[in-house]
């Protein structure tokens, strides 16, 4: 399987002129259905991550171990991600 990251917008970017979910529905409607979006979620508030969840991203990357406990206790609700 291949697997292609994506950046979702951090909150020290302007807001994008599409939405979260656009934007992966455009990406992956680009993409062969054997390959995996990964969203990466540096400096990504959990809203945002919220978001690319709703359109059907289960894969995530994050660099911080700090970072990642933090967001994991927020979205404890997303067992499947």
């Amino acid at each position: 399987m291949i697997s292609v990251l994506i950046v979702l917008p951090s909150t020290q970017e302007r807001p994008a002129p599409m939405t979260i979910a656009s934007r992966i529905n455009s990406i992956r409607q680009q993409l062969p259905k054997s390959v995996r979006l990964i969203a990466v979620t540096k400096q990504v508030p959990t809203d945002a991550i919220r978001e690319a969840y709703d359109a059907g991203i289960r894969d995530f990357g994050e660099s911080k171990v700090q970072e990642t406990a933090e967001k994991q206790s927020q979205l404890q609700d997303l067992p499947d991600i």
